[in-house]
């Protein structure tokens, strides 16, 4: 009973001191100090601007911690945000699809969506669903790098004086992630072709499988999606249905995959419904040790906390845990 409480109160400190840490952020976003504000949707965004931007702006994420990107309504504060902001980033794609913050994206001139320059530009990359885009375009970094040249090109305007730096920023940064891009699929592709599945909670991981656990012939063939599967759709909030459960199942046994991954800030129930349906069919799975991070980053100052070093994270975990096979114990 003391253990218990001695774990409740850390993670009641551990939550305190998060939201502190999230208050001085935010005031010191909102303080004059020469730097244009520039406001993004998701952390992902804004490691991206903070990059390209350096020391010429102050970049703040809107939706933090372990809020949920998909269904996030605006609360008390965040109207000032949008007014403070010299320019604002968001993914798009049906991403930021809460009623609030989409009317307020809609009717902010100073909204520019990442999302809809690669549907623009780029639409046969963008993945889709039932006619419905996928949203989750940070999941292949090459994909997401081709981002950076829009949010080079519109911070350029707002600091017209420091644009070269800005320019050469961009170019470092695609340079840095296109490293990171080829180092994970080169770690990805260490595990054999026969046992590269990736089952997740809910469909965030396909421009990932995509990217990173593809064969060439699939690849363009389009046989890649059965690589990831999931049995809740591009919301983590959707509603599970006996039909995916079987579907699962069957993908499953089909493919002998023997772990599950579960992401993080992401109810778990449909995992565990799914690994009890596999045993009574005699297939028996396990749920990985180590959860992915998928619309969210870590808290900071741990593993993962910034953009790339999710996406080394994921890779790493998913990779140890397929290498494992049927040979790791598990719950």
């Amino acid at each position: 009973m003391r253990f218990i409480f001695i774990i409740l109160i850390s993670l009641f400190c551990s939550c305190n001191r998060e939201i502190s840490d999230r208050q001085k952020e935010v005031t010191g976003w909102m303080e004059e100090n020469g730097k244009k504000k520039i406001l993004c949707t998701t952390e992902f965004i804004s490691c991206l601007v903070e990059q390209v931007g350096g020391q010429y702006v102050d970049s703040l994420a809107l939706i933090w911690g372990e809020h949920n990107p998909h269904s996030y309504q605006l609360v008390k504060g965040d109207g000032e945000k949008f007014e403070r902001a010299d320019l604002i980033f968001f993914n798009g794609l049906g991403l930021e699809n809460s009623s609030s913050l989409a009317f307020k994206l809609q009717n902010s001139p100073s909204a520019r969506s990442l999302g809809q320059h690669l549907m623009h530009n780029m639409q046969d990359k963008i993945l889709s669903k039932n006619g419905i885009a996928d949203p989750h375009i940070w999941m292949d970094i090459e994909l997401f790098s081709s981002t950076v040249a829009y949010i080079t090109e519109e911070v350029g305007k707002l600091v017209p004086e420091h644009k070269d730096q800005i320019k050469n920023n961009g170019d470092l940064l695609v340079q840095k992630m296109h490293t990171v891009h080829e180092k994970i699929k080169k770690l990805l592709h260490s595990v054999p072709k026969d046992e590269r599945y990736l089952v997740t909670t809910h469909d965030a991981f396909h421009y990932f499988a995509r990217a990173y656990m593809t064969e060439k012939k699939e690849f363009e063939s389009g046989d890649w999606i059965w690589r990831c599967q999931a049995p809740e759709g591009f919301s983590p909030e959707g509603q599970l249905s006996a039909y995916d459960i079987r579907r699962l199942v069957n993908h499953i046994i089909k493919h002998k995959i023997p772990v599950v991954f579960a992401e993080v800030f992401v109810n778990k129930d449909a995992l565990k419904k799914l690994i009890s349906s596999c045993r009574q069919h005699d297939q028996h799975v396990r749920l990985a040790k180590k959860q992915l991070f998928s619309d969210s980053l870590a808290p900071k100052g741990t593993r993962g906390d910034n953009y790339l070093d999710m996406m080394e994270y994921n890779a790493h975990a998913i990779t140890e845990e397929l290498l494992r096979g049927n040979n790791a114990p598990g719950p």
